[in-house]
């Protein structure tokens, strides 16, 4: 197993492409100040606050990685 993502933040519910080239997953990063450092006091409790998702599709190795929606 090899960690392809490396941001601060929640990513999950990652699926392989048809035919294996690329991988697509949801996330949410969160930006640096004040919403940063609520998302690391609470994941330093167990806790993650429910928000918005955006998907995101990186090419198999982990290259190329981009944002495909922009919920806002």
């Amino acid at each position: 197993m090899v960690q392809l993502t490396d941001r601060p933040g929640y990513d999950g519910g990652a699926f392989y492409s048809p035919d294996g080239s690329q991988i697509i997953w949801r996330a949410h990063y969160p930006e640096e100040g004040p919403e940063l450092d609520d998302y690391r006091t609470l994941l330093s409790q167990g806790l993650l606050r429910p928000g918005e998702l955006e998907v995101w599709v990186m090419d198999a190795d982990g290259s190329n990685q981009r944002q495909v929606t922009d919920v806002g």
